[in-house]
């Protein structure tokens, strides 16, 4: 659901700029996501200084969701991803750095040798069924401030297992980040941070042209000390990114992504990094001849959590119906389940079109521990998006109160 999440970009220089999030796909919106924007709520979180003068920073940041549809002649195979084109002033390449482009070549300024398996800070870091969402908010491009959290939980009745958060590397670097990250920790919560190298390709990553960004934000999350979640390459089974396959597959062939996927996990491990948890994720569905569900798979030596993105749109576009959480994800989920890693659900929502959005949620939560066993969490996407669906929690009564009752019915976790 990337393809329409990041469609929507609001640009300092007075440009708006339409971004296809995860949800952009125009079969199963899997990723509508918001990203981080300039925070003006009462949560005062500032935007950071740009520690890589190369990368430019907009005073207005993206907004992320499910996005619009770019294919609607393929409705079956477009996802719902975000989708964000460059600005004009935005096309100026991350400076490589000195190190070496190639896949586990580590920088010769590194002087410890990189750790070898998974950097993970535990085996799990929840006990139970964990619980998370991008929380919306009132702002034309809200962000997961401090203010827009707590509303949430209180609307959900509930505490935030992770909190989502979107982060481009084009526009937000680690100074940026920060201010959310330590929000989240001092509210008890995991940040799960979806890392998109817009306007980058694999090939790009593998080329070392973000080497220099890479490292300033490693060291900065290793400076942070606390866990952290990381899902770089998201819904490269798409065409709404600049790294989907679906979108250049050439540059992004997935042998590529999963290169690319390791190399950044390379970057971190030469710095020592041992407080993030990797997470990688295929949309619900494929966009584009030569995507498929698990090929972009870096390998279990580098991945904490595997994840799925999906959404209902039901009724609210063209090309699209109602879709049970069933057939969302069913397909994604078989292809997937044989990986030897802990599942969730990175992104999801349901529109109110076309069907029951709060029977949509009861029948999610009464097959989840039968036809979903593997999966361990759920982080909604709760922003609804005028062009695009009503991914809101709260766009009914009825759709809420079908959200509390089955989040409480899982004891809360560790």
């Amino acid at each position: 659901m990337k393809n329409a999440f990041i469609k929507s970009f609001i640009m300092a220089s007075a440009c708006l700029f339409m971004f296809a999030c995860s949800t952009s796909k125009t079969s199963n919106p899997a990723s509508s996501i918001a990203s981080p924007d300039d925070p003006s709520n009462p949560a005062e979180i500032q935007t950071g200084e740009v520690t890589n003068p190369e990368i430019t920073q907009p005073t207005v940041q993206p907004d992320y969701g499910s996005g619009v549809v770019e294919n609607p002649s393929n409705p079956i195979e477009n996802s719902d991803s975000l989708t964000i084109p460059p600005s004009s002033s935005a096309d100026t390449p991350i400076a490589p750095s000195s190190s070496s482009s190639e896949l586990n070549i580590i920088s010769s300024s590194s002087t410890s040798e990189p750790q070898v398996g998974p950097i993970t800070p535990d085996a799990e870091t929840f006990n139970s069924m964990f619980f998370g969402a991008w929380v919306g908010g009132p702002e034309e491009v809200p962000q997961p401030t401090e203010a827009n959290v707590e509303a949430f939980e209180r609307l959900q009745g509930r505490h935030l297992d992770v909190i989502h958060h979107f982060v481009l590397w084009q526009y937000n670097d680690w100074a940026w980040t920060k201010p959310y990250v330590e929000m989240a920790k001092k509210r008890g919560s995991i940040m799960m941070i979806t890392w998109m190298p817009q306007p980058y390709t694999a090939q790009d990553i593998l080329d070392g042209k973000t080497d220099a960004y890479l490292d300033d934000f490693a060291k900065g999350v290793k400076e942070f000390g606390s866990e952290i979640w990381l899902r770089p390459l998201h819904e490269s089974n798409g065409d709404w990114y600049t790294w989907g396959t679906g979108k250049d597959p050439v540059n992004n062939a997935e042998d590529k992504v999963a290169a690319a996927y390791r190399h950044i996990v390379e970057r971190f491990r030469a710095q020592n990094v041992s407080n993030v948890k990797w997470v990688w994720t295929t949309n619900a569905s494929n966009s584009g001849a030569k995507s498929t569900l698990k090929g972009s798979y870096p390998g279990d030596d580098y991945v904490d959590y595997t994840s799925i993105d999906g959404y209902n749109w039901g009724t609210a576009q063209s090309w699209s119906s109602w879709q049970s959480f069933s057939q969302v994800f069913r397909a994604a989920y078989r292809a997937i389940e044989g990986f030897n890693k802990p599942m969730f659900i990175a992104e999801f929502s349901c529109s109110e079109h076309g069907g029951s959005k709060a029977e949509w949620f009861r029948e999610m939560f009464r097959i989840l521990p039968t036809e979903f066993p593997k999966i361990k969490g759920l982080v909604i996407f709760s922003q609804s998006k005028g062009h695009e669906a009503d991914w809101g929690v709260d766009t009914s009564n009825e759709s809420l109160n079908a959200w509390k009752e089955g989040i409480a019915a899982f004891p809360a976790t560790k």
